[in-house]
């Protein structure tokens, strides 16, 4: 007799414990589904009657068409139904290049005041994201890889945006790469890697801002250049170090490729910029090739970053890493807290 109320007590108890998650405010179970897949939180649906409708509450959408059969159908179905505003929509398609319905997913994200747009299409396609993207009020982070063509339109303008990362990217001029970045009054963390220029005759980032400087409070700078024979894109760099009066850390993938090195060096200001000599902290040179070119650069951030605390160097050959660092060692420089680190 004890023992079969010993069971029950205890099968109580068990019932209890696994009911404590459906017990929990709407908005905390939405929030905690908000973590998962978004095809995952949808199995949710057909646990209880309790769970049936949490799913809709959900705040982080993460659509991938390698994951979900009737991928178009289900992610209409889940934008069209869910009713939170929405804080992140990641997308990650390779198959599907329609851009009609990839602009009106994206309409409808902003529609919902989204925080964060995260889209990487890879495959080859043409790609026009929807107006509503590039004036979009809420926006904080955007992140955009492997498109072919990026158009950016006549009129942008990102009041909120702090994170811009672009990546495998193609534009048409150095006019909409500026039009992006120079809409962007607060933006902190840029990335630019291995993006293209059609035009490669141009000067990619020769711009003015009415008004402001142009990233007044940009702290973190990456570029990377893609391929042999684009070199365009490091013109980039001495403007951006004009630009960007706060910036702090500041990381270089593959600078000597392909005449890069040879484009800095040609742009390098006669004035050093300010935030050479007053902010920059960290500097990171990815790929180092040690050549003469490279140790000019490096010797120049050395000099002149009076603040500088760390210089990451990571050799193309790791063989070369004690020679390097040696030769380093032998520069004068303006910080004297300054540490080497070569890998």
């Amino acid at each position: 007799m004890g023992s079969s109320r010993k069971l029950i007590k205890n099968k109580r108890s068990e019932e209890e414990e696994e009911d404590r998650i459906s017990s929990l405010p709407s908005c905390l179970i939405g929030h905690i589904l908000s973590f998962l897949p978004t095809k995952d939180v949808l199995k949710t649906s057909v646990l209880s009657t309790k769970w049936k409708y949490h799913w809709k509450s959900i705040t982080n959408f993460y659509f991938d068409d390698q994951s979900v059969k009737s991928f178009i159908n289900f992610v209409y179905r889940v934008l069209l139904l869910s009713v939170s505003d929405m804080h992140k929509f990641r997308l990650t398609c390779e198959n599907i290049c329609d851009n009609s319905h990839l602009s009106q997913w994206v309409s409808i994200a902003t529609l919902r005041h989204v925080r964060e747009v995260h889209i990487s299409l890879l495959m080859n396609c043409h790609v026009m994201l929807p107006h509503e993207l590039w004036t979009c009020n809420t926006l904080v982070v955007l992140k955009l890889a492997d498109m072919l063509v990026l158009n950016v339109p006549t009129m942008v303008r990102l009041p909120s945006l702090k994170i811009l990362h672009l990546d495998k990217m193609v534009f048409s001029d150095g006019d909409s790469t500026k039009r992006l970045v120079s809409s962007c009054p607060v933006l902190e963390d840029l990335a630019i890697l291995e993006c293209y220029w059609l035009d490669q005759n141009i000067n990619v980032f020769n711009i003015s801002a009415d008004g402001w400087e142009l990233l007044p409070e940009l702290t973190y700078l990456e570029l990377g250049v893609p391929d042999e024979g684009v070199t365009a894109g490091w013109e980039l760099l001495p403007e951006l170090l004009e630009r960007a009066p706060k910036l702090e850390t500041l990381v270089c993938k593959e600078l000597l490729c392909y005449g890069g090195y040879n484009q800095l060096l040609r742009h390098t200001p006669t004035n050093v910029p300010y935030c050479v000599l007053f902010h920059l902290k960290v500097i990171e040179i990815r790929y180092f090739f040690w050549c003469s070119d490279e140790l000019k650069i490096a010797e120049y951030f050395l000099k002149n970053a009076k603040v500088l605390e760390r210089m990451v160097i990571r050799s193309a050959g790791g063989q070369q890493s004690k020679i390097i660092c040696n030769t380093l060692l032998g520069l004068p420089r303006g910080s004297k807290t300054c540490r080497l680190e070569v890998y």
